[in-house]
């Protein structure tokens, strides 16, 4: 076969002309003109997206250890079209001194391919970046979640680190995993990374390349293969390094292709006289050019590796400019090279007009006087219309002396769509729970508080057998997660019927009270219940705390009035000599069937803080208190969670819209968020960031068909302003210096009601709201321009 070897550098920069944006299934141009005709929106969430995790830089973050458990910060929504391909890359300063630190990429619950893999493994604590992309092909049509986890059997830690996930038009991907598979002599098809183009490519193609890879002699050299055109040839592991293995990834950039449709593309390699090893492995294969998103690609090939000595920042590549055609973009950067340093560390970063993306820097190499192939991805959130430049700087330690041959670039740029607003924020994060939970019953035998029968707890957590089940919070996570959240099993010890754990003698009556001492009530609890439960089994990651994915515990006791904490301590059980850290659900639950539904709130809402994260909304300034419309300030109703804790948890879908980009009038037909989980948010570019506003229906069911919003009463539009940038609540108006980020600001309940939005500063939005028929299963909402 004859093929074509390409050694010059390749620039492609495509999709400057500014076009129509697909917004869902309907077309509406993406300019700064105003509409003169009304608009009718229904969000039909029919598009890929591009959605970025950057969490803030700060210390190394321990991992747990023996557990598949999630990895701080990465998770994220992301939308996808029904068939698109997801491309799931994570790029992370991972320490760990011996042993085996896996990876794994979760998508709703199920593993990605290749399943898991060996992140890094040697007795060197820390060598440089690690990446590697998974897949996950043939995507339903829908909001999916998206999270990161890792698992070892030794302590590490992780730094900086960004996860982007990408569901773009024409995304092929493909993955092979099983035992390691040896290298050839000359070039092969690496097993099982081969895939098809599936239309007619006319443009440039970015080949994402990760394995665990390693060479016990010699060079393992890996190239892409793309109909005839051989693209690239690097050096992706070089032996003489046996403490730095674990996984690399290299992308290989294209020139501008014609490639009909069913063109193949493969992967290829070679060890000539030496020996290396593959393992699991994946290719993602992206166009520069897709419905949702635009790339600007570039490969770099000298002729002889490049010194690098400069201690203060260098262009690694040209600068490089690119175009964004909408107002409120992501980017990502990735720069991918073959580089060696001794005896020192190569960092990296990226400026974009003059500001480094995130994260600021990384370290792309400590050490190693062999070459390898690796790379990292930078990214930039809320990045506006018009001409950027973008500059990969590199810089080196004193006294290190580091080299570096082919190269690549690829900078790729799209809409923020909703999902991107689908991420961790304070300890909420967008992820499916299956939890277990323990109740243990304590009575403190206090006058006047008689203990609630076994089948009324019962029926307050998990509800009873009857046609027409009471509130209970299994249920109630059902409705407000859509299953997202749920009781995989519950336990029940010392709560049946004349079988109460009891205080000890001395601490009976109002003893704990009289003292102050309810973390020894806590205490006297957990060890009443020592001897039925192996608390220490639940500890998986045997580092001495009960963490809430692994057992929930609850500590009910019998008051005539409900009531309810989040504490926790630390207790000696088991017969372990070092106690055990033991948060716990402090609740007291009344035996008086009036009081029922306030129990099932209040054990709704001491749940969630534990589990989900979320926040207590009430006292302070009554003109932004959600009231009964989020059980995080009245939980006494049992009603719904409020829409910003359930978006960044993960429980419904928000649909984004610029109110800049709104005609004059604009109607949304908004589902019942009880039903539909979806919801509105408005922003503003400039602002996205900071602040913008969620819109919700909010229907209590039809007659006979109630869910748990039914204290409500009638329906409404429900209107909340949120300020993801915490400072702005010292200044805004109204309620200037109430911490609370997350504000109602308008309940439209009638068809005469209207509400003007305003910005935090006090500023008009220039938009009012109405809603002519607010108590519907589907409410219409008009936006109009004031």
């Amino acid at each position: 076969m004859q093929t074509t070897t390409l050694d010059t550098v390749e620039n492609t920069n495509v999709g400057q002309k500014r076009a129509a944006v697909v917004t869902n299934d309907c077309t509406r141009p993406d300019t700064n003109e105003i509409l003169t005709d009304a608009y009718v929106a229904q969000p039909n969430y029919n598009y890929s997206s591009l959605c970025m995790v950057a969490p803030p830089e700060a210390a190394p973050v321990k991992g747990r250890l023996n557990r598949w458990a999630a990895v701080d910060g990465l998770a994220t929504a992301v939308m996808c079209r029904a068939g698109d391909n997801l491309e799931i890359t994570v790029s992370a300063e991972i320490y760990q001194a011996s042993g085996s630190v896996w990876m794994r990429a979760v998508v709703d619950g199920i593993v990605a391919q290749p399943s898991d893999v060996q992140f890094k493994t040697g007795n060197l604590e820390f060598d440089g970046v690690r990446s590697f992309t998974f897949v996950q092909p043939n995507m339903s049509k829908g909001q999916h979640l998206v999270e990161i986890q890792m698992n070892s059997g030794s302590e590490f830690s992780i730094r900086d680190r960004v996860l982007t996930v990408s569901s773009i038009g024409n995304l092929t991907a493909v993955a092979a995993s099983g035992p390691p598979i040896p290298c050839p002599a000359q070039f092969q098809d690496i097993p099982g990374l081969s895939t098809t183009v599936p239309g007619e490519v006319h443009h440039a193609l970015a080949i994402i390349f990760s394995a665990e890879a390693w060479a016990n002699s010699g060079r393992m050299e890996v190239r892409a293969l793309v109909g005839d055109t051989v693209v690239g040839e690097v050096i992706f592991a070089e032996a003489g390094n046996p403490e730095r293995r674990g996984t690399r990834s290299f992308t290989f950039v294209t020139p501008s292709l014609d490639l009909p449709a069913g063109s193949r593309i493969r992967m290829q390699w070679r060890c000539g006289s030496g020996s290396a090893t593959i393992g699991d492995r994946t290719i993602s294969v992206s166009p520069s050019l897709s419905s949702t998103s635009t790339s600007l690609m570039f490969a770099v090939n000298p002729s002889a590796a490049v010194s690098l000595t400069q201690t203060e920042w260098v262009d690694l590549f040209e600068p490089a400019t690119f175009e964004t055609t909408f107002n409120l973009n992501n980017v990502l950067i990735n720069a991918s090279t073959e580089v060696l340093a001794n005896p020192g560390r190569v960092f990296l970063r990226v400026l974009v007009d003059g500001q480094p993306a995130s994260p600021s820097d990384i370290t792309l190499i400590q050490g190693g006087s062999k070459w390898r192939a690796t790379g990292h991805t930078f990214v930039l959130k809320n990045v506006g219309y018009g001409r950027h430049e973008v500059r990969v700087q590199a810089r080196v330690d004193p006294h290190t002396t580091a080299k570096y041959r082919r190269r690549t670039l690829r900078i790729s740029w799209g809409i923020r769509y909703a999902p991107d607003f689908v991420q961790p924020f304070l300890r909420m994060s967008p992820v499916i729970k299956r939890i277990r939970l323990l109740v243990i019953g304590f009575d403190p035998v206090r006058p006047g508080h008689p203990r609630p029968s076994f089948a009324q707890i019962r029926k307050t957590f998990e509800g009873d057998q009857s046609h027409t089940p009471e509130a209970n919070l299994r249920q109630w996570l059902i409705e407000n997660s859509a299953g997202n959240v749920t009781l995989s099993e519950v336990r029940y010890v010392g709560c049946q019927d004349g079988q109460w754990f009891v205080a000890p003698p001395e601490r009976q009556g109002n003893w704990y009270w009289d003292n102050l001492a309810f973390e020894q009530m806590w205490k006297d609890a957990l060890a009443a219940a020592d001897a039925e439960v192996d608390f220490h089994s639940f500890d998986i990651d045997k580092n001495n705390r009960l963490s809430s994915d692994e057992l929930v515990v609850a500590i009910v006791r019998p008051q005539a009035v409900p009531y309810g904490t989040v504490r926790g301590t630390d207790a000696t059980l088991d017969g372990a000599a070092i106690p055990l850290n033991v948060p716990v659900l402090d609740l007291y639950l009344s035996s008086n069937p009036q009081y029922h539904r306030w129990g099932v709130g209040l054990v709704a809402h001491e749940f969630t803080h534990h589990v989900l994260g979320t926040l207590d909304l009430y006292n302070g300034c009554p003109a932004i208190s959600p009231g009964p419309y989020s059980i995080m300030d009245r939980h006494d109703l049992a009603t719904h969670l409020d829409p910003f804790e359930k978006m960044k948890n993960g429980l419904v879908r928000p649909y984004a819209e610029n109110v800049n980009e709104l005609g004059n009038e604009s109607t949304w037909d908004l589902p019942a968020i009880e039903y539909g989980q979806e919801v509105l948010l408005l922003h503003e570019p400039s602002r996205a960031a900071r602040e913008y506003f969620l819109i919700e229906n909010r229907y209590p069911g039809d007659i006979g068909a109630r869910n748990y919003d039914d204290p409500l009463g009638n329906g409404a539009i429900v209107v909340w302003q949120i300020f993801e940038d915490l400072q702005l609540v010292h200044t805004s108006t109204p309620c200037q210096g109430d911490p609370r980020f997350i504000r109602k600001r308008a309940v439209l309940s009638a068809p005469t009601d209207t509400f003007d939005l305003t910005w935090s500063d006090g500023s008009p939005v220039g938009r009012r709201l109405t809603a002519p028929n607010p108590n519907a299963r589907v409410a219409r909402l008009i936006i109009k321009k004031i």
